[in-house]
């Protein structure tokens, strides 16, 4: 694989996993793991982390 195509498809994986997380912020839903692991709402972590990395892939993949 391409250097640029991996970087295209790495932008939209974590362009994808920052808008998920930003919807589930915004409509309160917990995201749960098991039975007893719950990430809380107001970790909006996931979401800045997501969109920083999208950002950041997209910079990387329209490089010269």
């Amino acid at each position: 694989m391409k250097h640029k195509s991996y970087m295209q498809l790495t932008t939209a994986i974590f362009l994808v996993v920052g808008v998920v997380h930003l919807y589930r912020a915004f409509k309160g839903l917990d995201l749960v793991f098991g039975s007893s692991h719950i990430a809380p709402v107001w970790s909006w972590v996931g979401a800045v982390v997501g969109l920083y990395l999208a950002y950041s892939g997209y910079k990387l993949s329209n490089r010269s």
